[in-house]
């Protein structure tokens, strides 16, 4: 009896002490979960301030060349089917930060900044990156010209502006609320040739 109680004693022991090695390596893995996350919303963070500052100075179709959106934004954007992209997984809480830019070769270029999460309960704390009243501020000091694209029937669809051959459109369907605070979640700087 105390020879299977002794035996029983060290199955439990090793149970718990497997038990608290998965609870050390769970709490390891999201420690390093929370680091990549920390880490891709301080990137995305900095790409996105370099944007709002890029879109300030750009006035002309060859300034969303790849060389200078690259150079501008501090990224290597990466040949996709049509056109050039990066991205970060993981900003935080499930959302996802990506650029890219299309057809950077014919007649209009197209550079899209994305924020993204496949939850409708997420917060968006970690997406607010690009508030939208600062933005469109910044944007509005330099000279955009703004106006409303209005759908059928009178329903807000983007908040557009404009300055030489430059127009930014904000996708209002795409803007997400943190708190008091609006953030664009989604916007397409354009240029034709």
């Amino acid at each position: 009896m105390s020879v299977s109680y002794v035996m029983s004693s060290a199955v439990i022991g090793l149970a718990i002490a497997s038990v608290s090695q998965a609870a050390v390596a769970t709490g390891a893995d999201r420690m390093v979960n929370q680091a990549r996350s920390t880490a891709g919303h301080q990137e995305a963070a900095e790409i996105a301030r370099r944007f709002v500052a890029f879109v300030q100075v750009s006035r002309r179709y060859q300034d969303l060349s790849p060389e200078k959106v690259e150079r501008a934004l501090g990224v290597h954007l990466h040949q996709n089917e049509d056109n050039l992209g990066y991205g970060i997984v993981d900003i935080g809480e499930g959302w996802s930060f990506a650029i890219s830019l299309s057809f950077p070769d014919r007649e209009r270029r197209a550079l899209h900044v994305f924020i993204q999460n496949d939850s409708n309960t997420a917060s968006a704390v970690s997406a607010c990156l690009l508030p939208l009243e600062q933005t469109r501020t910044a944007w509005r000091e330099v000279g955009y010209y703004e106006w409303t694209e209005r759908g059928e029937i009178g329903q807000l669809i983007g908040l557009d502006g404009s300055r030489d051959e430059i127009t930014v459109h904000v996708d209002s369907r795409r803007v997400i609320v943190d708190g008091g605070r609006q953030c664009i979640a989604n916007v397409v700087v354009t240029a034709d040739k």
